[in-house]
């Protein structure tokens, strides 16, 4: 199709061609003219399993709409960075006043639109959206079940409200070059930021809902190549990366709609009844507003693996450590090894005198590209109530490791043990039909939460490393 490049030129057939789909749109604002093209567009598609369904870019509203018409299915969710209802002559809309009031501190702040602007491609898209059957989700009025919807979001605070991300400070400056830094030094340090910030979009395998970029050949390369430092194909690169998080939105908003506010909730809605909001994820420390109405017809996002399950506890996160969580990795590994000596191959003597760096290099396992390193956290006072990782000794072999839940948090009814394992079997559904572990034989309390989860011995047994005189046993958990 003209306009289009790397994208699929037709939507998937088979049973799961009728399932909603959650479509993101990196919009460029102004479109084609005769005698100048639009910006590049970025475009991203995923199921509700995070597997990404198509990836590319388009130039111009035409191929945009031809492309979303594509691929909506009945009840799907499209994400659109883009101002798409605009109804102020000028200055700024309240749903923009607000991203700085939820997400200041964060360094995030949205750029004024009004009726004024010279290209409004997003109002385009909408109203012709629209025309085609599609409904503009305002997050306050409900969505008829069965319709396609789309709604207005802003990539900077998924990024920053989604606590999987880990940027609890500040965004990250991945956008345009840090221009503190020496001319020279630019272009770089800005390809360093947002291979990092793609490191960490890789562990939304582990979450939930998902993100599989390793689903799709467009998205995988986002994983597997550097980043460029020459602008025109570093922006081409973070457009598709921008998609993509308008996509894991548009999931969010239909799977977990508890975590996203309504930005603009309380403006007075147009002729038709719309408002002009976005609809944002949002920590507790950012909500300002409610959330949006639940969407019907939509899979909530919840425990990923075998057996009986809580799903993530109300009160707490499950995110991917990040370097800078050196000091409560140290922490609670400590604890751990004090706690249950036995249940892990390293001693206590061994790990307290390692330094700052050593530790860095831990914590940052949670964006390692062969792994997976997850800590489950108190919402309320940041206290890490567990951790849970997994690695791959070799391909098609994910195993289980690093399990640990503090005494106040473990058991059944807590859920954070049950939260920290749904993460890594979302982590290993991508990279095995198995996950594995190696449990101490006297370790009676983890072997019974084992075989609650699914997890059976597969015969296998080998010496305890710090006591050859005692058994490690093997237990697996298919994952098909």
């Amino acid at each position: 199709m003209a306009g289009v490049t790397r994208a699929s030129a037709d939507s998937p057939a088979g049973p799961s061609a009728a399932a909603p789909r959650y479509l993101g749109v990196d919009l460029a604002w102004r479109d084609s003219t005769p005698g100048r093209p639009a910006n590049e567009t970025g475009l991203a598609v995923v199921a509700a399993d995070g597997t990404v369904l198509d990836a590319g870019w388009a130039r111009g509203v035409d191929a945009v709409e031809e492309w979303v018409l594509r691929w909506a299915t009945p009840g799907s969710v499209v994400a659109i960075d883009a101002p798409v209802l605009v109804p102020n002559a000028t200055g700024m809309r309240a749903s923009e006043r607000e991203v700085s009031r939820s997400y200041g501190r964060w360094h995030v702040a949205a750029n004024a639109s009004s009726a004024s602007l010279p290209w409004l491609g997003g109002r385009d898209l909408g109203e012709r959206l629209e025309r085609a059957g599609l409904v503009l989700d305002d997050g306050v009025q409900p969505v008829p079940e069965g319709s396609a919807s789309y709604f207005e979001c802003y990539p900077y605070t998924t990024l920053v409200g989604a606590a999987e991300l880990g940027y609890d400070e500040r965004r990250p400056r991945y956008k345009r070059p840090d221009t503190t830094l020496p001319p020279e030094a630019r272009r770089e340090a800005r390809a360093a930021v947002c291979d990092d910030l793609l490191r960490r979009l890789g562990t939304l395998s582990a979450a939930a809902p998902a993100l599989q970029l390793r689903s799709h050949p467009v998205s995988r390369l986002l994983l597997d190549e550097p980043s460029p430092l020459v602008d025109r194909a570093y922006k081409h690169r973070e457009d598709l990366l921008d998609a993509l998080l308008c996509a894991w939105t548009a999931s969010l908003r239909a799977q977990a709609p508890a975590r996203l506010q309504v930005l603009g909730h309380a403006t007075e809605p147009d002729a038709r009844g719309r408002r002009a909001t976005i609809l944002t994820p949002c920590r507790d420390g950012q909500r300002r507003q409610p959330a949006p109405q639940p969407l019907r017809g939509h899979p909530v996002a919840a425990a990923a693996a075998p057996g009986p399950a809580s799903g993530r506890p109300p009160g707490v996160t499950v995110r991917p450590t990040v370097a800078d969580d050196w000091r409560e990795v140290r922490d609670l590994r400590l604890e751990m090894l004090a706690d249950t000596p036995r249940a892990f191959g390293e001693t206590l003597a061994a790990a307290q005198p390692l330094d700052e760096q050593a530790w860095r290099l831990r914590a940052a396992r949670g964006t390692s590209a062969t792994g997976v390193f997850l800590a489950a956290v108190d919402e309320a006072d940041g206290r890490w109530l567990g951790t849970m990782g997994g690695y791959l000794p070799e391909p098609g072999h994910p195993v289980l490791v690093g399990v640990y839940v503090t005494p106040t948090s473990r058991g059944a009814a807590a859920g954070v043990a049950d939260a920290l394992l749904d993460g890594v079997v979302a982590w290993a559904r991508g990279h095995g039909d198995a996950l594995f572990l190696q449990v101490h034989e006297a370790n009676d309390r983890a072997i019974g939460f084992y075989r609650r989860r699914g997890f059976a011995p597969t015969g296998a047994t080998s010496p305890y490393p710090l006591d050859p005189t005692a058994l490690e046993r093997e237990l697996r958990l298919p994952l098909q």
